[in-house]
């Protein structure tokens, strides 16, 4: 009888050991940063993110290959981004969906859950950059949304001339 509870309990240690073993192999999750550079020949950006390093590698690529996926057309929009921004931090579990970021803001914020969608990451960073740029009408948080090409453009708004304003009055007396 003595022998069987031994026996039990050296089984039971012995599973212990190996599970304890077996999780001492994981990933531990670190903050990893890179810097993309030659983004369509002369753009460059730092992306950061909390990962493991298996989770992280090919994150600047993706980056970067979304960035340029529509070609020299977007250069201009992105271009007069990166002006501001330095940053695409890559998030987990974010409270949005694909996207967060403001008007001349220094960070764009992108979901990790959209990096192997190779079209919402793209349209992300399109919307997002647009965001940057004061494009009026793209939410600063949002779900997948198709850029509208045709509207969106990087032609700076001409100065009112407030010298032509004038000023009608009425004397109603």
């Amino acid at each position: 009888m003595k022998t069987k509870k031994t026996n039990v309990i050296l089984l039971l240690l012995g599973a212990a050991i190996l599970l304890f073993a077996a999780g001492c192999d994981e990933e531990q999750a670190t903050n990893q940063e890179d810097t993309i550079t030659n983004i369509f020949g002369d753009l460059s950006v730092t992306v950061t993110g909390y990962m493991t390093n298996t989770q992280w590698a090919g994150v600047p690529n993706k980056i970067k290959t979304a960035i340029e996926a529509d070609g020299e057309a977007w250069k201009p929009q992105f271009s007069y981004a990166f002006n501001s921004v330095d940053t695409i931090e890559i998030v987990n579990n974010p409270s949005y969906n694909n996207y967060s970021t403001v008007v001349n803001g220094s960070t764009i914020h992108i979901n990790a859950a959209i990096l192997n969608n190779a079209n919402a990451l793209k349209t992300a960073l399109q919307n997002a950059s647009a965001v940057v740029n004061g494009v009026p009408g793209i939410p600063t948080t949002a779900k997948l949304i198709t850029p509208a090409r045709d509207t969106v453009r990087l032609a700076k708004a001409p100065a009112r001339d407030t010298t032509k304003i004038q000023i009608f009055t009425t004397n109603r007396s």
